[in-house]
């Protein structure tokens, strides 16, 4: 049986693109609060609670938003402090009370152990 070079190539983009749905249907949804946060750098205004980096990372405000307080959070994971980590992966979420608290009942341990990963 011969499959066309176009019909193999919508096949494969298929089975990819469902491999990719289930791979993040696998996660809980509280890594992919914090995958969003790894991945959003807006900055400035569009940091909410800003009075929350201004008393852990101020730099953050100016450049990178979220995905720069996410990079302390995976150092501190990294570098064994899971309650910096933890602490910080709330903040990210601070303007999404389900998402923050979904992170804040997933642990510190599980929370440190994720970003350790990354």
């Amino acid at each position: 049986m011969k499959i066309d070079s176009k019909k193999m190539i919508l096949l494969f983009g298929l089975l990819l693109g469902v491999g990719v749905l289930a791979a993040r249907a696998q996660k809980p949804e509280w890594q992919l609060h914090i995958d969003w946060c790894i991945q959003n750098s807006d900055a400035g205004g569009s940091v909410d609670c800003a009075d929350k980096y201004a008393v852990t990372y101020p730099e953050c405000i100016l450049a990178g938003g979220r995905s720069c307080l996410m990079k302390k959070a995976i150092q501190s994971a990294k570098d064994g402090d899971y309650a910096n980590a933890y602490r910080l992966a709330q903040i990210c979420q601070c303007h999404n009370v389900t998402a923050r608290d979904e992170i804040r009942d997933a642990g510190q341990k599980a929370v440190g152990d994720y970003l350790k990963t990354k």
